[in-house]
């Protein structure tokens, strides 16, 4: 249960096996207790297994105001892993299994251990936040230090990362420590490792082999007592085939290897990380049944970012009270309710109310990201037009960019007068 006029209900597992038949409705009692929305029936669905499609099915009870997933009016669905359900004014997720509790669990019990960590995922999917979560569990007493490799001028990483003495090239007026002495007794967090050049590998693998750096300048070792996390979106073990990357320095990094899930495929947990993030933004994030559903549905390109992005706007521009409902995301980020809207046209008659990641996946191969690009700049931007131009409906276009990882809300934003980023 993700949202709820309940707030009892928040956050509730109702875990069901395949003899199980779940009854919800405002006077219908289960084993999980009542559920306090006004909006439901008194009878308004029922869950169970279908033993022909080997699947859950959720069947309307003949409520009042309907039930849906993925956004569309259904009388019977069979559900798929992620499925976002909406009865009355509750929303629930069907999740066959929890994969970010199943990664933090397991986060928490390498923790406290000395071997090398390798934390894979797309960008924007909270890297660095997992990284710092397993620093703060490991019970070492050192600084947590974070470097983005990818952002270090090239001549300046062993420099950065080693340290250098005073006068061991031009501009280095002082002795520097560096970034492994610096974490000593800590966790050193190398960011984005993928990007680092392959001419400057060798000597990072003999500083985790060795436990020892010598600074740029110097003929001296120094001693470190550092746990090296390592975090990147790319394909390390694919890198290593090809030469970009060297094979034994993925190895050594990569002795426990952690894969985030993006944010489209962390549903169950979505709205719970929308309120903490609303808090950080010193804003109680109120959403309405509606706008929660669309929350779920959206296909969050860049992740986690992109959802901190649109809750600081809300905390910045909504007026105090008001709830971030489907009137502000229309507003806000309205490529959001064009997909869903066009979503539940294109797919009014579909049993499932949804597309798998296989089918979406093999859409995607369709046209490539060059030719994405290339449409949406004749378009001006527009989606309606790029999607005319494709011959597809604009929901698929969506669907095409979020496996391409291009955000649909920049393209629009960039051909009003100034840059994708402004």
């Amino acid at each position: 249960m993700v949202h709820s006029p309940d707030l009892r209900a928040l956050g509730r597992v109702i875990a069901l096996s395949r003899r199980d038949s779940l009854a919800v409705g405002r006077g219908t009692e289960n084993p999980h207790g009542l559920l306090v929305d006004t909006r439901l029936s008194r009878a308004h669905a029922t869950f169970a297994f279908d033993a022909s499609a080997g699947q859950f099915r959720v069947s309307d009870s003949g409520s009042r105001n309907g039930t849906f997933v993925q956004g569309r009016r259904v009388q019977t669905a069979l559900l798929e892993p992620d499925s976002v359900i909406r009865l009355g004014g509750s929303v629930l997720v069907f999740a066959e299994n929890e994969r970010m509790m199943q990664l933090t669990e397991r986060a928490d019990q390498v923790a406290a251990g000395a071997l090398s960590l390798l934390i894979l995922g797309e960008t924007g999917t909270g890297k660095e936040l997992l990284a710092r979560r397993i620093h703060e569990h490991s019970r070492r007493t050192g600084p947590f230090v974070a470097v983005n490799c990818a952002a270090l001028p090239r001549e300046m990483i062993a420099a950065e990362l080693f340290g250098h003495t005073r006068g061991a090239f031009s501009g280095a007026v002082r002795e520097r420590a560096g970034l492994f002495r610096s974490a000593q007794g800590g966790t050193l967090l190398l960011d984005e490792i993928g990007d680092m050049p392959l001419e400057l590998q060798p000597a990072l693998l003999r500083v985790l082999q060795e436990k020892k750096v010598r600074p740029v300048g110097s003929d001296q070792e120094a001693a470190i007592d550092v746990r090296v996390l390592a975090a990147t979106h790319n394909d390390l073990a694919e890198k290593a085939k090809t030469g970009e990357f060297r094979a034994d320095l993925w190895a050594r990094l990569a002795q426990i290897t952690l894969v985030i899930p993006p944010l489209r495929a962390r549903r169950a947990e979505l709205l719970a990380l929308a309120r903490k993030l609303g808090e950080a933004q010193q804003r109680k994030l109120t959403l309405s049944a509606e706008s929660a559903e669309a929350l779920l549905l959206w296909s969050w390109p860049l992740n986690v970012r992109e959802l901190e992005s649109l809750l600081a706007l809300y905390a910045a521009t909504a007026a105090p009270g008001q709830p971030l409902d489907l009137e502000f995301l229309r507003r806000a980020k309205p490529e959001l309710l064009e997909a869903r809207e066009d979503d539940a046209l294109e797919g009014a008659g579909g049993a499932a109310g949804g597309v798998s990641e296989e089918g979406a996946s093999s859409e995607s191969r369709a046209v490539g990201e060059a030719d994405l690009r290339r449409v949406l700049a004749e378009a001006e931007g527009n989606l309606a037009v790029a999607a005319r131009e494709l011959g597809i409906s604009r929901q698929k276009l969506y669907r095409w960019l979020s496996q391409a990882g291009l955000d649909p809300h920049s393209f629009r934003r960039s051909f009003r007068g100034g840059t994708a980023n402004e």
